[in-house]
């Protein structure tokens, strides 16, 4: 049981004191809303409204809008019509 626990304070000092610092990109907040503007009741159509806020400061953001989704019904990547970047 002891040499469990010199193994375990061995390796969390070593992370702790050797490890690499990691720096990531976050969403950090958002929202999807959505609108039916069908005009009948069998008319599935949908506007559908993503606003991401991403930290771009700190790092390069590897993706820094959000320029396409999957709506999961097999039809590909839905493109959206625009992206605002604000200061």
């Amino acid at each position: 049981m002891r040499t469990k626990q010199l193994r375990f304070f061995l390796l969390l000092f070593f992370l702790i004191a050797f490890g690499k610092s990691g720096y990531a990109t976050h969403n950090r907040a958002g929202e999807i809303t959505y609108e039916w503007i069908g005009a009948s009741s069998f008319d599935y159509k949908y506007r559908i409204t993503i606003v991401t806020f991403t930290k771009t400061s700190s790092v390069n953001v590897d993706r820094p809008r959000l320029d396409s989704v999957y709506l999961g019904d097999g039809s590909g990547p839905t493109v959206f019509t625009e992206s605002r970047r604000f200061s």
